[in-house]
């Protein structure tokens, strides 16, 4: 066996680059939120996970309750004052006149009737 002739770095413990598992049904809702199109205009979207309620409280995070927007109504960073990040969940809802959480458990209960009729009742994944 060969000596080694640097020691070994001590430091922070290497992370592991594997994303994390998403059951099949939540990536099956995901897929088919993300290909209706923006909310809003239409365009092709990416998901928005919604995090807070029109009458301010804050919800609980879930890969469940997503919805499709445009980036220019998604994300702030993209120049616009009119994304959800700039204005609020409420002052969306004021500006567009979409409820997002309620949106969102609409086209969960969607996906579940649809799920529900490819798999069968009994399965559990998601």
């Amino acid at each position: 066996m060969l000596a080694r002739r640097t020691p070994l770095k001590r430091g922070k413990p290497m992370r592991s680059k594997r994303k994390g598992y998403k059951p099949a049904k939540i990536v099956f809702h995901h897929n088919r939120v993300a290909e209706l199109g923006c909310a809003v205009s239409g365009q092709p979207a990416t998901l928005h996970h919604v995090s807070a309620s029109i009458h301010g409280g804050r919800i609980t995070r879930s890969d469940r309750c997503v919805v499709p927007l445009a980036p220019e109504y998604h994300m702030y960073q993209h120049g616009s004052r009119t994304s959800v990040e700039a204005l609020g969940h409420a002052g969306f809802h004021a500006t567009y006149g979409i409820d997002l959480e309620e949106l969102g458990n609409r086209l969960w209960a969607e996906t579940e009737a649809i799920w529900e009729a490819m798999h069968g009742k009994g399965q559990v994944n998601g």
